[in-house]
């Protein structure tokens, strides 16, 4: 059977970027012919357009309001084995760890367990931004201010990004707390074990 492998580059991406979904489909197709599985194939094909800034995967990824990037990507097979991330943040290729998490348990890692994840298996902090996506998010910006945007999008323009930061530091401090009660309970059962200790030696001593 002939191998073949299929690439877009995703909504949005203009014709003219056909060179790098092209490149990507090369790539993948080299790991087929080479008697590569086609997960390996699948990987190799999209980490091409996550290295490729015009397309909004990995590097070059699109910036929320607030000016953070978070990624998504999945991996699946006709067998049903499947292995994803959701709102990923700091890796490079979003993709080799969806391939990691398909080799456990686990379907679906999202937010800061699936940067945690990344991290426990080597995927090392990278920031995926780029000037061009710095630019469109200033623009986007930039389009709610003057209103001219499309009547879908027009929900957006009431949202207020300082209180987007607000909230992620209000976290912070939540599970800041969270961890001091935690020591404190901690300390109180250490301080109970260590006195039940003395009271029993003091028993042995006596009798």
């Amino acid at each position: 059977m002939q191998p073949l492998i299929v690439t877009h580059g995703g909504a949005g991406s203009p014709i003219k970027y056909r060179d790098g979904t092209e490149k990507a489909a090369k790539k993948g197709y080299s790991v087929l012919r080479k008697k590569g599985n086609a997960v390996d194939a699948v990987i190799e094909a999209v980490v091409v357009l996550e290295n490729d800034p015009r397309f909004n995967a990995g590097t070059g990824s699109k910036m929320r309001l607030d000016g953070s990037i978070e990624m998504d990507a999945a991996v699946m097979t006709s067998d049903l084995s499947c292995g994803s991330v959701a709102a990923i943040k700091n890796v490079k290729n979003p993709v080799k760890v969806a391939g990691k998490v398909m080799q456990t348990p686990h379907v679906l890692l999202a937010g800061e367990e699936a940067t945690n994840f990344a991290r426990k298996n080597n995927f090392r902090f990278y920031n995926p931004a780029t000037k061009e996506a710095l630019r469109k998010l200033e623009n986007a910006k930039n389009k709610l201010k003057n209103g001219k945007i499309p009547e879908w999008a027009k929900k957006w323009k009431n949202l207020n990004t300082k209180n987007l930061l607000n909230r992620e530091v209000w976290n912070l401090l939540v599970l800041l707390e969270l961890l001091l009660e935690i020591k404190m309970v901690l300390l109180q059962q250490y301080q109970q074990v260590e006195h039940h200790s003395c009271s029993q030696e003091g028993l042995v001593i006596q009798h």
